[in-house]
């Protein structure tokens, strides 16, 4: 078993001719969903540039019996590959084109945390980046901005590494933190500011709570995207972001919108009906047994 991008284990399995089950923390990837990336200008001239070098390194796996045709063949999810997806089918983007005799979309892998009861007078909103591209001082500053006069309570979680002394005197019902337990704040969240990371997004609708998308991200925009079609959230666009007016109109429409605190709702009874963690294991021993 191994993850979807450990192209070791991939490798290794297909030279030794050993079953394999692939792990997938993401969307499952093809030529269909792949079209949900949007990547910017500079990650897109990475891959270019990338590209020589990557080739360059497959050639020199033939010799030792990895016979690789590109890139793409060790990179996208195929068909006939056994596979455990961390989402739901609804969520999966072109679900329709995975075959489901080989995948298994198993929801997300959270915690079981209950919803807890929330103050309609004083929403709690919460703002992360996650935990590898949050070094954004400007962005938090802006969002601390645009509700410092709003009547709701706000929790930043910046990030371990990041310095919390460049957030300035906060008002008192801002509260900014290195790091939160997730789960539990997602339970009393009215709305949640994210990055749209995989992990946070899906945590995000299996407590029900509608989302603002800020993706940093090729990847983070599919899940955006994906987000926006299932109508539990709306997206903060990159040039908005560096406006508190606008930060402060987006969030305040979105606390306000019953049609995404619904969607959001019907989004977490999808994950919930999810097999978990007993139809991962119920898959992976199928497979073992009829190899």
């Amino acid at each position: 078993m191994t993850d979807s991008v450990c192209f070791w284990g991939k490798l290794t399995a297909q030279k030794y001719d050993i079953p394999m089950i692939c792990s997938t923390t993401t969307f499952a990837f093809n030529q269909y969903s792949s079209k949900y990336m949007k990547y910017s200008a500079r990650e897109l001239a990475d891959m270019v540039l990338g590209m020589p070098r990557l080739n360059k390194s497959l050639k020199k796996l033939r010799p030792f019996g990895y016979h690789v045709k590109s890139a793409l063949d060790i990179v996208q999810n195929k068909n006939d590959t056994d596979t455990i997806v961390y989402t739901s089918k609804r969520f999966q983007p072109c679900s329709e084109t995975f075959d489901e005799s080989h995948y298994c979309f198993a929801g997300p892998s959270v915690r079981k945390t209950e919803p807890a009861e929330k103050d309609p007078d004083k929403p709690l909103i919460y703002i992360s980046l996650g935990t590898v591209i949050n070094d954004h001082p400007d962005f938090y500053r802006n969002c601390i901005e645009a509700l410092r006069n709003e009547p709701v309570r706000v929790l930043i979680s910046c990030g371990m590494a990041f310095d919390l002394s460049k957030l300035g005197q906060l008002p008192d019902h801002i509260q900014a933190e290195p790091y939160v337990d997730q789960m539990k704040v997602l339970s009393e969240t009215s709305l949640f500011v994210t990055h749209c990371g995989m992990n946070s997004a899906s945590e995000g609708l299996y407590m029900g709570v509608p989302e603002v998308l800020f993706p940093l991200s090729g990847e983070q925009n599919a899940v955006a995207r994906r987000v926006q079609e299932m109508g539990a959230g709306v997206r903060l666009e990159a040039g908005d972001a560096k406006d508190p007016q606008k930060i402060r109109e987006v969030i305040l429409r979105a606390l306000k919108d019953p049609a995404l605190r619904e969607n959001a709702g019907i989004m977490r009874e999808d994950f919930l009906s999810c097999g978990g963690a007993s139809a991962a294991a119920d898959f992976i021993e199928q497979k073992g047994a009829g190899k």
